[in-house]
């Protein structure tokens, strides 16, 4: 395990330096690396108590809630929290809302290139994307290709489990039992909740991978995914009722029933609710599962106390005069700051007069007509 340390020195200059490679010899559990990590600490005469980040990758070993490397850390130091790649946690999120369902196309493309010519001759999309088991975003891009030529796939599949088909008999059986898959109402309507479900995190994870994003607009980005999710798990139905509309329309194209699975006293592999309709039943067996997964998911991997940290960026002069141009009942550069300084009081050394320089730093920034200075003499004494 590589040991970085993030600092600053004597001079207030920045530095991140390696310091060493740490044989993990007592194992590779939470528990084992914090005894390794704790004492080679300890051996560079440094104190844990004083140390107020760690950042790691996102293996189960080190990032688990519980028994993971950053949550020992925690138990030792609230103040240490643990940072992983937004954009990173923002995928696992998704992935795990949701296990996506392999195409096969073996050489079964022509057929589906056919079909696409056949009913879809103004698409620019020919055939299916792969789809990449660990980029979310390549797999809701393959789902909303799938969702696009649904019809044409299931009529090259209807075509190629026919016994009249040119196809051999092996690839037969397989174009009967994907058509089996997908030519149900509870496929397409899984499909279409969660294809509509996913494609709200797209732009949040684009503009999360862009080289000039600033962290406090990521947050604010998350801050909206999850207020999307809760907006729409409070009007649920009406949510739901428009899933529901479209997969009847889809269905109805390809000719197949709208029916629920049955159900039955004991069931373990499927959802087994009850319901007096065919739409109140999915949407307690998808719809809503779905919806609450993903917002704890993602409520539980974009802690409020990691957010709390990174207001502490609302006083840098550029996000100041930004805060300023907004209208008032937008967000406010002072109270971001004040979350941050909440959180982080026991480490201010005079944090009596800190409102006092606030006031001072606010009318400073507000005599300024949007621009930045390009000397800044003026710095807050408290921090």
């Amino acid at each position: 395990m590589s040991l970085v340390l993030r600092f600053v020195d004597s001079d207030l200059n920045i530095r991140e330096d390696f310091i060493q490679f740490i044989h993990c010899n007592e194992g590779v559990k939470g528990k084992d690396l914090l005894n390794v990590l704790l004492n080679c600490v300890s051996n560079l005469n440094l104190d844990i108590k004083n140390c107020r980040g760690q950042g790691y990758d996102g293996a189960s070993s080190v990032s688990g809630y519980i028994n993971g490397l950053s949550a020992q850390v925690l138990n030792i130091n609230s103040k240490t929290l643990y940072t992983h790649c937004h954009s990173h946690r923002l995928n696992i999120s998704v992935c795990e809302s949701c296990n996506v369902l392999l195409v096969c196309r073996e050489n079964s493309q022509k057929f589906l290139e056919a079909s696409i010519l056949e009913r879809e001759p103004q698409t620019h999309k020919k055939k299916l994307k792969d789809i990449c088991r660990t980029r979310w975003i390549e797999r809701i891009d393959g789902l909303n290709t799938f969702l696009e030529h649904y019809l044409s796939i299931f009529h090259a599949l209807c075509i190629m489990a026919s016994p009249e088909s040119s196809v051999n008999k092996d690839t037969q059986n397989k174009s009967s039992t994907f058509l089996n898959s997908i030519g149900t109402f509870q496929f397409v309507f899984t499909l279409v909740v969660t294809t509509r479900v996913f494609d709200f995190t797209i732009p949040v994870t684009r503009l999360l991978q862009s080289k000039t994003i600033d962290i406090l607009d990521g947050l604010h980005l998350i801050t909206a995914l999850k207020n999307t999710f809760i907006s729409i798990r409070n009007d649920i139905d009406s949510f739901h009722n428009n899933c529901y509309e479209a997969a009847c329309l889809l269905l109805s194209k390809a000719e197949i029933f709208v029916l629920k699975p049955r159900t039955c006293s004991i069931q373990k592999n499927r959802f087994n609710v009850p319901s007096e309709s065919v739409s109140e039943y999915f949407k307690r067996a998808v719809t809503i599962p779905l919806i609450d997964h993903i917002s704890t998911s993602i409520s539980t991997r974009f802690k409020s106390e990691t957010v709390a940290a990174y207001k502490g960026l609302s006083i840098i002069p550029f996000n100041i005069i930004s805060f300023l141009k907004r209208p008032k009942t937008q967000l406010c550069w002072r109270k971001q700051f004040e979350i941050f300084c909440d959180f982080y009081i026991d480490d201010f050394p005079n944090i009596s007069a800190l409102n006092g320089e606030l006031v001072l730093w606010e009318k400073y920034w507000e005599s300024f007509s949007g621009t930045i200075p390009d000397n800044i003499s003026f710095t807050l004494k408290s921090i």
